[in-house]
């Protein structure tokens, strides 16, 4: 059926649409033989009050909608907002914000670049050979027995004795050389953070910068392009 009681082309064919039910109740509602016929006042009127009646209930299912980033519409706001996601596209936000929302138990390395790419995809991870890695820092992690002297006056240990740069994870956001001062670059890196922050366990951290090329004095941004890894 088409026409005002299915919305063709959005609806066809399939059981009674939920303007077909609600007209269907209010006519059972005056009993047999009391319902006016079509295309009367009466009849309008009840069409009228059908379409409401519609609308309204479909803003249960409408409600739940908004609960997943990639379903919602009237919600699109809060997953902006949520997520840092502003100076996107309404379908670009429901793309970063399902990736955000999604739980990861685990990532690996693959996965983990697989994710950011759906963010940006000029994020890569860089792959730091072990002879560049710094496993220990140098010095005693505990202050030995019989010394005069310890790491501070109140401190008897050292803080980390332990860093490894093996429990960081280095991102590349290549941009051709240019630093990430437009807005869609900020969003990506807001929202790879908090990609990172979620997906990598607790005792590991992250970097990200440009891309390991070195730099040149006077014509990189030191603060953002980096030494080789």
């Amino acid at each position: 059926m088409f026409g005002w009681q299915a919305p063709w082309p959005f609806q066809w064919g399939g059981g009674p649409t939920p303007i077909e039910q609600a007209l269907s109740a209010l006519r059972a509602g005056v009993g047999k033989g009391h319902a006016a016929d079509q295309d009367g006042v009466e009849w309008r009127w009840r069409e009228a009050r059908a379409i409401g009646i519609a609308i309204a209930m479909t803003m249960g299912e409408r409600a739940l909608m908004q609960f997943y980033p990639e379903t919602a519409t009237s919600g699109l706001p809060f997953y902006a907002d949520l997520f840092q996601l502003f100076g996107f596209s309404d379908q670009e936000i429901r793309d970063q914000a399902s990736v955000l929302m999604r739980p990861r138990e685990d990532a690996g390395t693959a996965d983990l670049e697989a994710l950011l790419q759906q963010i940006d995809g000029n994020f890569s991870l860089l792959d730091v050979p072990w002879e560049n890695e710094s496993t220990t820092v140098h010095g005693s992690a505990f202050e030995t027995d019989g010394v005069s002297f310890h790491f501070e006056d109140a401190r008897k240990e050292s803080l980390y004795p332990n860093f490894s740069t093996a429990f960081l994870v280095h991102v590349a956001y290549d941009l051709s050389g240019a630093p990430p001062t437009s807005f869609a670059a900020q969003n990506a890196i807001r929202s790879a953070r908090e990609l990172l922050d979620d997906a990598i366990p607790a005792w590991c951290d992250y970097a990200i910068g440009g891309s390991a090329g070195g730099f040149i004095l006077d014509a990189s941004f030191l603060d953002w392009d980096r030494f080789d890894p």
